[in-house]
């Protein structure tokens, strides 16, 4: 009977390690997920930002040519 405990004990234990895994897994991805949107956006804004400094110099330039 006590092993028999022991053992259903155990299976959940085993069980809630998974959960625990999982949890932990999918938090780490949600995370991940967060911070490479956010280096996304500023990759995307620099990106947005430089063209239009670059096209802003350039007509500049050929105005005054």
């Amino acid at each position: 009977l006590l092993i028999n405990r022991l053992i259903k004990i155990k299976k959940s234990f085993n069980c809630l390690k998974l959960d625990i895994n999982i949890i932990i897994i999918k938090f780490f991805i949600q995370e991940n997920f967060k911070l490479t949107m956010h280096i996304i956006r500023k990759i995307l804004t620099c990106t947005l930002l430089f063209i239009c400094d670059f096209y802003t110099i350039h007509g500049q330039n050929y105005k005054n040519k």
